[in-house]
């Protein structure tokens, strides 16, 4: 029974993740590498809001980072990207313009450097969820 369970929860953790990050595709005009890579990174991402969910028993606490993660990226608080944007407090302006770095078609939040920070802060919250 025991493993019943942990395969419940690898699927309750990896299908509403993947789900998150086909979601992201909704609106968006993104050639098919910057859609593979969305995808990718939105399941990630997504991960870490399930395990988040899970780990505090309420889907409010994954919520709250999500929004405040939109407010700082999508809500014109810091922008990362291959240009200036003026409605932007705080601008990054990267000068490589490798889809690995720049995150493609959507943005930083698909580069290859915010996969690594999910991918962190997702074995900080398997660690946790572990114990």
């Amino acid at each position: 029974m025991k493993t019943t369970g942990r395969i419940n929860r690898k699927i309750a953790v990896i299908v509403p993740s993947v789900l998150f990050g086909l979601l992201h595709i909704i609106g968006n005009s993104l050639d098919v590498v910057s859609t593979i890579q969305l995808v990718a990174a939105g399941s990630i991402v997504g991960i870490l809001f399930s395990l988040i969910t899970y780990e505090s028993g309420s889907i409010w606490n994954s919520a709250a980072v999500h929004a405040v993660w939109n407010m700082i990226i999508v809500g014109g608080i810091l922008h990362i990207g291959s240009a200036a944007d003026s409605a932007s407090i705080f601008n990054f302006v990267l000068e490589n313009k490798s889809f690995l770095i720049s995150g493609g078609d959507f943005g930083i939040e698909a580069s290859v450097i915010s996969v690594l920070v999910y991918l962190v802060f997702c074995v900080i919250a398997l660690v946790s969820v572990e114990k």
